[in-house]
């Protein structure tokens, strides 16, 4: 199977039945054969594996293969995606979503070709994402005088897009609506007025009144993000770089996710951005920070590490000065002295302009929580500063 026939344009859909082989696709190479009959996955390409494959690429079966397939459209928990299940004429049928999405993701090349599917990846881009219809129903849930015809057109990434908030992709940019989502906004003002490494957010409904005080009354924020991942870069989240390892999962269990990522990062370059990464993520009190929220950048053609991820998805971020995560004081506060161009930013002024920038959208408490932060981190800076001349 060195190629593709292209003779249907799109996935057949809707008839729920389990297939005996599914073809693990990247672009349009063939990575791996998984076997229903025999429980067995045949490897054509063992580099060229998902992250999360590789720790048990001796001996993938047909189990591992499912686990990761299954963890990648696992989104059958997220309340928003119902209607859009809904939309799609697919149910909650595994075997139906993976029929009309092929498991496309908006973070890698990676798709599942069936015994029953015949594309190639070019078709699946050609149409991908581009359902105006599907995104008003994935943002709004409104399905009232749905031509329901024109939204099953095309594929959609919205099966393997996580998040409990209502989301669409359109184009290379995500859409999130809610009540919280302005913080994906206020969080890349800061990250920007100091030169952090963050996703771009902005929010496109100006009309929408800020009222820190009472999120609740404004649920229709809608936030446009700018991906950071296309044809010449793909992200690894830290969940599936370090699957299947069980030092990691003890990590995770004992808050210390983000120690055990950054001691294995290969060189100081990536260390030092990360090391922003959380600076900017404790600047902010983001207390959702979890495995699948930081990550590395890769090369999709050599899959070699290429950097970090910039800070992404805080939407949970609480700007109360807390600490989102034991492990983070613990890795910023000895590197501070490596960050003197942030401090001198907070010195001069550069976060007190983008608090005013995005004053109407914080209480004073969440404010000052911001400062508080700042300062935290002004002073043991020049603590270590003081301690260097000695």
């Amino acid at each position: 199977m060195a190629s593709i026939e292209n003779t249907n344009s799109e996935p057949t859909r809707h008839t729920g039945i389990p297939v005996s082989t599914y073809t693990l696709m990247h672009a349009d190479e063939i990575i791996a054969i998984a076997h229903r009959e025999s429980n067995s996955v045949d490897i054509i390409i063992p580099k060229k594996l998902p992250f999360g494959l590789r720790n048990s690429q001796s001996s993938i079966n047909y189990i591992d293969f499912t686990e990761w397939l299954n963890k990648r459209v696992g989104n059958l928990q997220r309340s928003y995606m119902n209607k859009v299940y809904m939309a799609r004429q697919v149910g909650r049928n595994l075997e139906n979503i993976l029929r009309d999405s092929c498991a496309l993701s908006i973070t890698d090349k990676f798709w599942v070709n069936r015994s029953d599917i015949n594309t190639t990846w070019a078709k699946l881009q050609e149409k991908r994402d581009s359902n105006e219809i599907l995104n008003n129903v994935a943002l709004t849930g409104e399905t009232a005088h749905l031509d329901w015809e024109k939204v099953k057109e095309g594929t959609t990434s919205l099966f393997a897009t996580k998040g409990n908030f209502p989301k669409a992709i359109q184009g290379n940019t995500m859409l999130k609506r809610g009540g919280t989502q302005e913080r994906e906004w206020i969080a890349t003002v800061i990250g920007k007025a100091l030169d952090l490494p963050v996703q771009n957010a902005v929010i496109i409904n100006s009309d929408i009144s800020p009222i820190p005080d009472n999120p609740s009354e404004t649920d229709n924020t809608l936030v446009q993000i700018n991906l950071f991942t296309d044809e010449n870069t793909s992200l690894v989240h830290a969940s599936e770089l370090f699957a299947n390892n069980p030092d990691w999962s003890e990590a995770c269990h004992n808050g210390m996710r983000h120690r055990y990522f950054y001691d294995r990062l290969p060189d100081e370059s990536m260390k030092h951005d990360f090391e922003q990464v959380l600076i900017l993520n404790w600047l902010v009190s983001n207390h959702d920070m979890h495995e699948e929220n930081f990550g590395c950048l890769y090369d999709p053609d050599t899959f070699i590490i290429t950097g970090i991820a910039p800070s992404f998805d805080h939407n949970s971020s609480d700007y109360d000065g807390l600490i989102p995560d034991i492990d983070v004081p613990d890795i910023v506060v000895p590197s501070l002295i490596y960050h003197k161009d942030v401090i001198e930013k907070i010195k001069v002024g550069k976060l007190e302009n983008a608090l005013s920038e995005i004053s109407n959208w914080l209480t004073e408490e969440q404010k000052q929580g911001i400062r508080n932060v700042a300062n935290e981190l002004i002073s043991e800076y020049e603590k270590q500063i003081t301690e260097s001349e000695v």
